[in-house]
C-alpha cells in the first residue's frame, strides 16, 4: 500500500517535470506506441535521393515513349487523310464516269459500311 504522502511527493516530481497543468496534452508514462511504430523506420536521405533517382529515370523513360506513341498518332492521322482524300477522287471520278449523282447522306452511309 502506498501513502499518501508519497503520492503527493511523486505528483510534485510530475509536475515539476512537465511544468503544465494543462488539459490539452496527454502525457504517457512507460510502454505503449510510439510514431515509429505505426510510421515504420525513417528512410535515410540516401535512400531517398535512390528512390527519387529511379522516379526521375522512369519519367524519362515514360516521356520518351509518350512522345513516340504521339509522333506514331501524327502518322495515323495523316495516312487517314490522305486515304479520305484518295477515296473522294475515287468517288469523283466514279460520278464522272457513269454520270451519276450521290447524295450526300448515302455516300457518308455508305463510306461507313
Amino acid at each position: 500500500m502506498i501513502s499518501g504522502s508519497l503520492l503527493t511527493l511523486s505528483g510534485q516530481v510530475v509536475q515539476q517535470v512537465l511544468k503544465s497543468k494543462s488539459r490539452d496534452r496527454v502525457v504517457g508514462f512507460g510502454g505503449g506506441i510510439k510514431l515509429k511504430d505505426v510510421r515504420g523506420p525513417q528512410p535515410s536521405r540516401v535512400e531517398l535521393q535512390t528512390k527519387l533517382n529511379v522516379a526521375n529515370k522512369q519519367n524519362e523513360v515514360l516521356a520518351n515513349c509518350m512522345e513516340e506513341v504521339q509522333a506514331e498518332n501524327n502518322e495515323m492521322k495523316e495516312r487517314v487523310i490522305l486515304v479520305e482524300s484518295r477515296m473522294k477522287m475515287f468517288q469523283d471520278a466514279l460520278v464522272s464516269q457513269l454520270n451519276v449523282t450521290i447524295p450526300t447522306s448515302q455516300a457518308g452511309s455508305e463510306m461507313q459500311k
